[in-house]
């Protein structure tokens, strides 16, 4: 900020991970900044606060996870036990050959790799039989198979969201959208669970059907415990999610009521939803440029709606970053200098190769 003068006034909001060094009251980060940009407000990024949301889950439904994590690291740790498993699922026709590993930080593997272990379970029912391992009668068992089931399906669904919460563009006003829709599936997916109906779980219902039995009565109120507590996590982490105060940015042709602390500007906002061409306009460009488009004609209203759009909803810019470079600098690669290989990867721009290389000269004619 200093170097290339930057006013400190332009700083209007701060998206931090929440981690004590930036959330710190005396010395974070967001409290320096806010003792030079007094006009300043901080968030706490929205994909972090999701993931703790996700985190909420019962011994029961915990203890079946990490079996499935222990099962695939007793055959991905040795790379002989890999390659055998692999030529047994290529003998048996599978759709795939090898199971995904689960990281902690990387939550968002918990999905995918318990869709691939419910996926694999009768390879591995099969690799088990000539081997000695613990948890190999876990595979047998119809309650740890319907479980894993629905955490597979759960999961799937949380990454699903996750993945739409996250890109350069989406804003606040659009991460909030998904999350109220999250909320009230989880509301419908409560109440279809009390009527043993599980249609929504794909993995679980067809499960079910294929094994001709009905879900253990435990296992449907484990479900439907989950499922609440993770509706409660929601509304503990996201709380006002169904506020409607800056509805009239989202749509400003809609409004069916006057928004709070909008008197000095309703004379403006009145011109603008009269105005049919603007109306047509909205519908065809996003948010961001409509109200830029309307700031020379509507200077308040624009300048309100851009201030509401122009914070950082998450920081998926600096895990974007953070991911590139991790990619670049690797043990094999560490005294390069990272700094020209990140712009171009982190850039929108795509190089013209063949107008690159037609301006190099050949230097040795055997080349």
């Amino acid at each position: 900020m200093t170097t290339h003068e930057i006013n400190w006034g332009k700083c209007i909001e701060v998206c931090s991970d929440g981690a004590k060094a930036m959330s710190g009251k005396v010395r974070g980060v967001v409290a320096l900044i806010k003792n030079v940009a007094k006009n300043c407000n901080s968030t706490h990024c929205i994909l972090q606060r999701y993931a703790l949301v996700t985190k909420r889950i019962s011994a029961t439904f915990k203890s079946v996870l990490d079996e499935a994590v222990k099962i695939i690291n007793f055959i991905k740790s040795k790379p002989l036990q890999s390659r055998i498993f692999k030529a047994m699922c290529e003998d048996m026709g599978s759709l795939h050959t090898t199971l995904l590993l689960h990281t902690e930080v990387r939550w968002l593997s918990r999905g995918q790799m318990l869709v691939r272990i419910f996926q694999l379970r009768m390879e591995l029912m099969a690799y088990f039989i000539g081997h000695k391992f613990e948890l190999s009668d876990r595979l047998n068992n119809m309650a740890c198979l319907s479980t894993l089931a629905y955490l597979a399906d759960i999961f799937r669904k949380l990454n699903e969201l996750c993945l739409a919460l996250q890109g350069k563009q989406v804003n606040i006003l659009q991460a909030k959208d998904k999350l109220v829709a999250f909320s009230r599936k989880l509301q419908y997916w409560i109440s279809a669970v009390k009527q043993n109906n599980f249609e929504c779980f794909q993995t679980l219902s067809d499960f079910l059907e294929e094994s001709e039995v009905d879900l253990d009565m435990e296992i449907r109120d484990g479900i439907k415990t989950h499922l609440s507590s993770l509706q409660q996590s929601l509304g503990d982490y996201f709380p006002n999610l169904e506020n409607q105060d800056n509805y009239w940015v989202q749509n400003p042709f809609k409004i069916k009521e006057k928004p709070k602390d909008f008197i000095p500007w309703i004379k403006n906002m009145i011109e603008l939803i009269s105005d049919t061409q603007l109306e047509a306009k909205f519908r065809t460009v996003s948010l961001t440029i409509f109200w830029s488009d309307v700031f020379d004609e509507y200077p308040n209203l624009a300048k309100q709606a851009i201030r509401i759009l122009l914070p950082f909803a998450t920081t998926y810019l600096c895990e974007a970053g953070f991911s590139k470079y991790v990619a670049t600098k690797t043990k094999y690669r560490n005294k390069l200098d990272a700094a020209p290989d990140m712009r171009i990867q982190l850039s929108n721009l795509t190089p013209n190769f063949k107008r690159i290389m037609e301006s190099k000269k050949q230097v040795h004619p055997s080349h």
